[in-house]
Parts: structure tokens; C-alpha cells; sequence
């Protein structure tokens, strides 16, 4: 699966993306590694998350917490 969609800083992908595919000051969401942690990005994959979706705001912290 190809592709990403940007909104706001956020690019969210299937699978993470490099450091090169980040455009300065985004982060990238995405999935594809199951439980793994992601080096360039956060993993929200289902495994993460237990198997359910993540509010807005959730994912807001998580990158507030990735940031620190």
C-alpha cells in the first residue's frame, strides 16, 4: 500500500515512513509493524491499541509524549 494523506502536522500511512519522507515539523502516524515501536513516528496499529480505534485527542498526547 502506497500513499500517505497529510492533515494539519500529521501524515498518516500504512506502513512508517523515513526520516526523509518527513517533511520538518510533521510526525508520522501509521500502522503495518504491529507491536513494534517505531523509530520516525507512532505506531497506531491494532495491536496498540487493543484492537480498537483512538480519539483525536489520544493520539494528540501520544505525540505530545513521542515530542518529550
Amino acid at each position: 500500500m502506497n500513499g500517505s494523506l497529510r492533515i494539519d502536522k500529521f501524515i498518516f500511512s500504512h506502513r512508517p515512513l523515513s526520516k526523509e519522507e518527513i517533511s520538518v515539523g510533521f510526525i508520522n502516524i501509521h500502522g503495518h509493524i504491529h507491536d513494534k515501536e517505531s523509530f520516525n513516528g507512532i505506531n497506531v496499529s491494532v495491536e496498540k491499541t487493543d484492537y480498537a480505534p483512538i480519539e483525536l485527542s489520544e493520539l494528540k498526547n501520544l505525540v505530545k509524549d513521542k515530542k518529550q
